[in-house]
């Protein structure tokens, strides 16, 4: 995380498993094994980095715009 805070959420294993939700803050970094599906809420504007052998898959990704208070 280069900058901001963003929390992965949703996080499904590839055999099905539910996994903890993470928040990170700049400095922080995430692992997330191959073939889990989550989501990712940025909770104010961040910049971060992501490193995926194989690529990422864009699986219904849609941009949501804040309201008038900033708030998703």
């Amino acid at each position: 995380m280069l900058s901001g805070t963003l929390r992965i959420e949703n996080r499904k294993s590839l055999d099905g498993k539910v996994e903890a939700d993470v928040t990170l803050a700049p400095g922080q970094y995430a692992f997330v094994p191959r073939g889990e599906t989550h989501d990712g809420l940025a909770l104010e504007d961040c910049l971060f980095l992501v490193l995926a052998k194989g690529g990422v898959t864009r699986n219904g990704a849609q941009e949501v715009e804040p309201d008038s208070r900033g708030a998703t």
